[in-house]
C-alpha cells in the first residue's frame, strides 16, 4: 500500500471519499499492519495508565431513539450472569474496586447488584460520557467482557490484560482469529486471553 506524502494522508482514501464501506475489512487488516509495520502500529495502540481497580463491561442495549431498527439482544447479559462474573472476580480479587462499565440503560437494569456486592461503581456514577468509560477501561488493572458490546475495542487495541470472551462465532461480523479460537489478535500479549466461551459459567472458569 502506497501513502502519497500530502499533508493529511487518508488510509483507503478513494474508497473514504466515495463514501465505499471499509469497516468490514478494517480490523482484520490491522493484524498485517501490526507484522510488516510493527513501528507504526505501535502509535495505533491506546496508551493506558493502570489504577487500582478492574472493568467489567455489561451490555443491555434496548431499542431507543438512537436506533432505526430493532436491536439485537443476543450479546447482553442477565442480572444473574453478570452476579456470578462478579461473585468469581471478587472471589479472585477480594479488595478491588470493581467498575462495572455500561450506559444508562445498563445501569438502571443492574444497579441493585450494588447491594450484593462491596466496593463496586458503575462507570455511570463517575463517567457521563463513552469516552470517559473507555478512559476507565484503560487506566484499569485488568477488563473482563463476556459477550458484550463494541466499547471492548479499546482493550483489544491496548496493552492493559483482559479477559475477552465470545459465546459463539455468530457474536463475530467481519472479524476473523489470528489463532483460530484461541488468539483473537496478532498482537495480543501473553496477559490478555480471548476465548470462545459458550456459557457464563465457561468464562467463570477462565477467570484468574
Amino acid at each position: 500500500i502506497k501513502i502519497k506524502n500530502d499533508q493529511n494522508p487518508i488510509l483507503f482514501k478513494n474508497r473514504v471519499l466515495n463514501r465505499i464501506r471499509i469497516y468490514n475489512f478494517i480490523f482484520n487488516f490491522m493484524h498485517f499492519l501490526s507484522i510488516f509495520d510493527k513501528k507504526n502500529f505501535k502509535k495505533i495502540l491506546f496508551k493506558s495508565t493502570p489504577k487500582n481497580y478492574l472493568t467489567i463491561h455489561a451490555r443491555y442495549l434496548v431499542k431507543s431513539k438512537l436506533y432505526s431498527s430493532s436491536v439485537s439482544k443476543k450479546r447482553n447479559i442477565s442480572v444473574n450472569e453478570l452476579k456470578k462474573i462478579l461473585f468469581s472476580i471478587r472471589k479472585k480479587y477480594k479488595y478491588k474496586k470493581i467498575i462495572i462499565v455500561t450506559d444508562i440503560n445498563g445501569f438502571k437494569y443492574y444497579k441493585n447488584l450494588k447491594k450484593n456486592f462491596s466496593n463496586i461503581i458503575f462507570s455511570k456514577e463517575i463517567s457521563s460520557s463513552f469516552l470517559g468509560d473507555a478512559k476507565l477501561i484503560l487506566n484499569s488493572k485488568k477488563y473482563f467482557q463476556y459477550n458484550g458490546g463494541g466499547i471492548g475495542i479499546f482493550a483489544l487495541f491496548s496493552k492493559i490484560p483482559f479477559l475477552y470472551s465470545f459465546e459463539d462465532h455468530t457474536a463475530l461480523n467481519n472479524e476473523f482469529f489470528w489463532i483460530k479460537y484461541s488468539k483473537f489478535t496478532s498482537w495480543q500479549n501473553i496477559n490478555q486471553k480471548t476465548k470462545m466461551c459458550s456459557s457464563v459459567d465457561a468464562f467463570v472458569n477462565e477467570i484468574i
